[in-house]
């Protein structure tokens, strides 16, 4: 008898490093995922930035010194995001308004760093929506814009977001470069996941090369969550 329980303590021991390998792999795959977020934003509009500067160093001093201050903020800004999330919390912009307010200030970032247009509409949903859906709203228009800055190099974005007796839906389209071939990248399979774990749906992808990129979501509302 004292052999089978010693036995069964030991399979239960074995079981119990086992979660904890999986908790700490889960744990490592969600910080990355943080990370990728915050750094391809962050550089993204650093590369502007930088882009600006080293056109008008030559011909405009006041202007270049401009650009790379901004720059220096930027970085900064980019660097206690990437802390804040090494500390397990929450985007700070997130934190302190909610997802409509730090979509605004998303976009009047994106704005002042890369002077592409974006229209953002939607229907009161920030004062409806709890914490956990505003984060994957916030974090899909942040890897979305990005993504149409960085690859389609687009100049336009049309971001549309609406709240439904049942459901949320988030509509973001581009004039940039289409894609047939969609080769997934660690923010498109972030996206994904994030969404799944509320149960939604996410479709993405153009028509042509010559119509824009979209992405369309929609996630059921669930109380509690």
């Amino acid at each position: 008898m004292n052999d089978e329980f010693a036995e069964l303590n030991q399979q239960l021991n074995n079981y119990c490093d086992i979660i904890e390998e999986l908790t700490t792999a889960i744990e490592k795959n969600q910080f990355a995922r943080e990370i990728h977020d915050t750094l391809g934003h962050t550089l993204t509009m650093l590369i502007k930035k930088l882009e600006v500067g080293i056109i008008t160093c030559k011909t405009d001093a006041d202007k270049t010194e401009k650009e790379l201050l901004e720059a220096v903020d930027i970085a900064r800004g980019g660097l206690k995001e990437v802390m804040r999330s090494i500390g397990g919390l929450a985007p700070k912009k997130l934190e302190k308004r909610g997802a409509v307010a730090a979509i605004n200030s998303l976009i009047a970032g994106f704005r002042q760093t890369s002077g592409i247009e974006i229209h953002f509409s939607e229907d009161g949903a920030n004062e409806n929506i709890t914490h956990t859906y505003q984060e994957v709203i916030y974090t899909v228009c942040k890897e979305a814009i990005t993504n149409s800055v960085r690859y389609g190099k687009a100049t336009r974005v049309v971001i549309i977001l609406r709240l439904e007796e049942d459901k949320i839906k988030l509509c973001i389209f581009d004039n940039g470069m289409g894609c047939n071939a969609i080769s997934k990248d660690f923010g498109l399979t972030t996206m994904e996941e994030k969404i799944r774990t509320l149960n939604g749906n996410i479709k993405y992808g153009s028509t042509d090369e010559d119509s824009g990129f979209n992405v369309q979501i929609e996630l059921p509302l669930v109380k509690n969550l």
